[in-house]
């Protein structure tokens, strides 16, 4: 699964070649490898507007209300996000909880994205700090606690807060060993250990193949090296070529 996350980025006529662009592209890769669009909510009517009526491009958005409806000025609902075509959701992504976002808020749209049927992809890491002091595996329980008590299908993206949009990435056993402990603590909660855990954080054209090549890695989360078509069909091609 790569994942395409738009940020705060792009307008109608960027989404509509990029879609072109990477739909061409699709038809010369396998099926097992997932191509996910995130571009800012205003732009996922056009996304779906975009997209050709065989398409194997699929959407997703940013974030979603921990409401289902109501007097929320400014909010995206869960379940609007699914009637505007979409299957995933990004949620917990730091720059989501820089901006004050708590468990609670978490915990609330985590389920009502299951209830609208969307899938997860559920983003956490550690900051720089805690990398240095030992504290990521830490973190990362802390930060699982929320998902306790999700049952349904559920998409986990490791993007460690140090490494986004900085250029830099962890070693290759760092992710390895990221990724093993996220399987573990889903493990240790008693939920359903066969789900995707995709890699975030500076992934390029240049090093994807790298992070591909572990096998605790199913996939990757991509900010800005996701906005030009033809680097993002680029590391579809790396996850392609990856042999699994």
């Amino acid at each position: 699964m790569i994942v395409a996350n738009w940020k705060l980025h792009g307008d109608r006529a960027s989404v509509r070649a990029w879609v072109h662009a990477v739909e061409q592209a699709q038809w010369n890769l396998p099926e097992r490898v997932t191509a996910v669009f995130c571009p800012p909510a205003p732009y996922l009517a056009v996304a779906e507007a975009a997209r050709a009526p065989n398409t194997r491009l699929v959407l997703g958005a940013q974030a979603c209300s921990d409401q289902w409806e109501g007097a929320c000025t400014g909010e995206i609902s869960a379940r609007q996000i699914r009637d505007l075509g979409a299957c995933y959701v990004l949620i917990g992504h730091s720059e989501r909880r820089r901006r004050g976002e708590t468990d609670a808020m978490r915990a609330g749209q985590l389920a009502a994205a299951s209830r609208a049927g969307l899938t997860p992809i559920f983003c956490i890491g550690e900051t720089a700090d805690e990398r240095k002091t030992g504290k990521t595996d830490a973190v990362l329980t802390a930060q699982m606690q929320v998902l306790h008590e999700y049952h349904a299908e559920l998409v986990v993206a490791y993007e460690p807060v140090w490494a986004i949009g900085s250029g830099l990435t962890p070693a290759a056993e760092e992710i390895a060993a990221a990724h093993r402990t996220i399987r573990g603590l889903r493990q240790k909660s008693g939920r359903d250990s066969a789900f995707s855990v995709l890699y975030g954080g500076s992934v390029n054209p240049t090093n994807i193949h790298e992070i591909l090549a572990l096998a605790e890695v199913d996939g990757a989360l991509i900010g800005s090296a996701s906005l030009a078509p033809e680097s993002f069909v680029a590391m579809l091609s790396a996850a392609a070529a990856c042999g699994r």
